[in-house]
């Protein structure tokens, strides 16, 4: 494939190779490389169809979702209007980053930080910020028979054009779908297709989400991040005084004389 460029002059005299002046080949697969900073920790709707189940308020710190959305099944709409509620009167469900549990796929794609992609001929590992928790998307195979679920799932990729198209299965059930609890089964498919927009300064991802157990249709959403240039850090989530349901335990004191 070839690609038609400005004719830049040579400054050290070296004639430029190719049929005509400013040809370049084309790479053999886009490139995500690099650092990328999530924008926001909600998903956006898309342009046009059903859409994914957004705050009815506005605020970064309630999250009350909208439970009569159409994609929801009555039971699935029944789990977001009580989060919500509990949202409101200050007792949320806890997220699982605040459980120290892996978010999960799509909703690892609500979690602020970084995260970094590394590209090989036959697979694409995506290397999160928050507990240093890695994603590996096989290139070009099919998924196997009699997948485990896993937090992660299973995810095969491939190359359309200038975008990265992601296929992910075999999701359990311990996650959320989203910001607001919404849940899955582990029917959950969810296929995310990566592009980079506006020079090569944004990674636009639209994910489409498929789960007849939860959903009453498919719906897609999009997240996008940034060009990040800030050093890689380490987000660990230790251990505290809260167990994995969100009850206290007391904190132990030295209240005992050394001497």
């Amino acid at each position: 494939m070839i690609c038609l460029g400005l004719s830049v002059s040579s400054t050290t005299g070296n004639a430029q190779t190719g049929p005509f002046a400013g040809w370049y080949e084309m790479p053999d697969r886009p490139s995500f490389e690099g650092l990328w900073q999530r924008d926001g920790i909600a998903f956006d709707p898309p342009a046009v169809g059903p859409g994914p189940v957004r705050n009815t308020i506005v605020s970064r710190q309630i999250w009350v979702g909208d439970h009569t959305n159409a994609i929801l099944q009555p039971h699935a709409a029944e789990i977001v209007r009580s989060n919500g509620e509990a949202n409101m009167a200050g007792y949320a469900p806890y997220t699982p980053t605040q459980l120290c549990r892996p978010s999960g796929v799509p909703n690892i794609m609500n979690i602020l930080g970084k995260f970094q992609v590394l590209q090989s001929p036959g697979i694409v590992t995506l290397l999160y910020e928050r507990d240093q928790t890695t994603r590996h998307i096989y290139l070009n195979e099919e998924h196997p028979e009699n997948i485990k679920p896993s937090y992660f799932g299973h995810s095969v990729g491939h190359y359309e054009g200038d975008q990265l198209v992601v296929d992910t299965i075999g999701l359990n059930e311990k996650t959320p779908t989203d910001r607001f609890g919404t849940p899955h089964s582990e029917s959950l498919r969810v296929v995310e297709r990566y592009r980079i927009i506006e020079e090569w300064r944004t990674l636009e991802v639209h994910i489409t989400v498929t789960d007849p157990d939860n959903f009453t249709m498919p719906w897609t959403a999009r997240a996008s991040y940034s060009r990040s240039n800030r050093n890689w850090e380490q987000f660990i989530c230790a251990e505290n005084n809260r167990n994995t349901e969100g009850e206290l335990y007391p904190i132990p004191l030295d209240d005992m004389p050394d001497f």
